[in-house]
């Protein structure tokens, strides 16, 4: 018991001396520890996502999933108001699209398309068409869509961009492919061509002209049937958990990547276009050879969106301070790193001086300390269990603020793992430190203190 009181008085008096001082450590450390964490994961990938946000695998790569957080979602419809954002959505969508050396494109497997009742009934007539619906579809509902009042059913829809559609292999046997051409609209009375599964082959021909609307979206699109696939073509239920293969027989094909090549003022038009780039940007894909691609493909995410003036795109499988600096210029992030740096070095040079200043002014106290039968270790813990009080808050900010969601974006496990590893080794470095600045002054060479 009296080794313990011991202790505690001494760890009370030199905390006593320097409180203000041991403050301002605590405060300090716990920034640096914040800011080394990220430059960290900002740079050497820490903290990715979840196995399960990560898209598909490719003999030379990865497919990695980008969304627009939730949040900013309202912001890109709230960009379809006027024909100028419109046009900027697609301007951004496509510079997306065009990355050089990593191809993006979308695919939305879960999506229906809507066909009112006149629609059905002029394909159908009076039969069952239950295959072409998706199995959890209950026969129609009524809704308004662009005026038109209608009882609605669902049909099943493959959406994608041209890319999709090539990467896939998909062909036609009869009529054309979806290519750049085509999804290129030359005037405004041009339809968005479609392509339908084999199994449309006795309700459709090419050339056929059909309106079809985009679940969730309020919009009627004008379509044309330029191609129907070949039997029993097939694709990967991209980005789906089970990553099965989809028989796309009753499945119609819808592009993404609608492009106009004439100029109009009007919103009401260029507005739907732009919708269905904004959704491609939802459900897009981009290519990574490698997990040392992350950082330049999230800067040059970060620019584009900085230039167009919208939402970044988050990442998926990128690092936790990729995705949290996105938004930051690569320069900017370089000076966010030489100020860690720096204040890094001034906090570990003010602890270290500190508890050498400490051990300096208390060598006549050891000195007497020592003629008593103290030993080095009894006047070593008091200061360790010092250093300890003074790292502990930033452990305890640090787990606050990467184990939560405060940051709003994911935080991997190798990230908390990390942030122990750093509080332990500075713990461990400074402990070191003082034990061998102690046995250096021995004995004698405490007495000696004591004696003069």
């Amino acid at each position: 018991m009296g080794k313990i009181k011991f202790i505690l008085e001494e760890l009370l008096r030199s905390f006593q001396q320097s409180l203000i001082r041991n403050i301002l450590l605590m405060i300090m450390f716990s920034i640096c520890l914040l800011m080394t964490v990220i430059m960290s994961s900002y740079y050497l990938n820490l903290g990715e996502a979840n196995e399960y946000d990560i898209s598909n695998y490719d003999k030379e790569g990865r497919w990695y999933y980008m969304m627009i957080s939730p949040d900013e979602r309202n912001d890109f419809d709230n960009n379809l108001l006027i024909s100028k954002t419109s046009l900027e959505v697609m301007d951004y969508y496509n510079r997306i699209r065009n990355i050089d050396n990593h191809p993006v494109m979308s695919v939305n497997t879960y999506q229906y398309s809507l066909f009112s009742g006149d629609v059905v009934k002029a394909l159908f007539g009076n039969k069952d068409y239950r295959a072409f619906q998706p199995d959890e579809a209950e026969g129609s509902f009524e809704a308004t869509i662009e005026g038109i009042t209608s009882d609605y059913s669902s049909i099943k829809t493959i959406w994608l961009d041209t890319k999709a559609y090539n990467y896939f292999g998909l062909s036609t046997s009869e009529g054309d492919d979806l290519n750049d051409d085509n999804t290129t609209l030359n005037n405004v009375d041009d339809c968005i061509p479609i392509v339908v599964g084999a199994d449309y082959k006795d309700y459709v021909h090419i050339g056929q002209r059909l309106q079809i609307a985009r679940d969730g979206t309020g919009f009627m699109y004008k379509c044309k049937v330029v191609g129907i696939l070949n039997k029993a073509a097939k694709m990967l239920d991209f980005g789906a958990v089970g990553q099965d293969m989809l028989h796309l027989d009753s499945y119609i094909i819808f592009p993404f990547d609608i492009k106009l090549s004439y100029e109009t003022n009007d919103n009401e038009i260029i507005a739907r276009y732009a919708l269905l780039n904004s959704r491609a940007l939802w459900d897009a894909r981009i290519f990574l050879r490698n997990d040392n691609e992350f950082r330049k493909v999230t800067e040059k995410i970060g620019q584009i969106s900085r230039e167009c003036h919208m939402p970044t795109l988050e990442l998926y499988g990128a690092s936790m301070g990729l995705n949290l600096l996105q938004n930051e210029s690569a320069e900017q992030v370089r000076v966010m790193l030489l100020i860690t740096v720096l204040l890094v070095a001034f906090t570990l040079f003010a602890l270290f001086m500190t508890f050498y200043n400490k051990i300096q002014d208390n060598r006549y106290v050891y000195g007497v300390y020592m003629l008593n039968g103290c030993s080095a270790w009894l006047m070593i813990i008091p200061y360790i269990l010092e250093i300890g009080s003074i790292l502990l808050p930033s452990l305890v900010l640090g787990r606050c603020v990467f184990n939560g969601n405060v940051l709003g974006v994911e935080v991997g496990d190798s990230i908390i793992n990390t942030m122990y590893c750093m509080v332990l080794g500075t713990f461990l470095i400074v402990a070191v430190y003082l034990a061998i600045i102690i046995h250096k002054n021995d004995v004698e060479h405490m007495m000696k203190c004591n004696t003069e």
